[in-house]
């Protein structure tokens, strides 16, 4: 579950303050987490692979939140005016 918790906030945070590109950043993350399981909680192949996939996609689900809590790119009261 604090795997979960760290790809949610990971992903969040790259989706409000960076761009796609970096969203790589959570592919080693969720190999450790499975490795983790792995090895401590001997979890098979099959699910290794499931948790991984939920990791993943948990992860873009909140890239796609924190995307839409960017603020719009419109221009600003002062820039219509001529102030900058």
């Amino acid at each position: 579950m604090k795997g979960m918790f760290l790809n949610i906030v990971l992903g969040g945070l790259l989706g409000r303050f960076y761009s796609i590109n970096l969203f790589w950043v959570c592919i080693p993350l969720t190999a450790v987490e499975v490795l983790y399981y792995r090895i401590i909680h001997h979890l098979s192949a099959a699910g290794c692979l499931r948790r991984g996939l939920v990791l993943i996609v948990a992860a873009e689900f909140a890239f796609l939140l924190g995307a839409l809590f960017r603020p719009l790119r419109e221009k600003s009261r002062h820039n219509r005016q001529g102030i900058n």
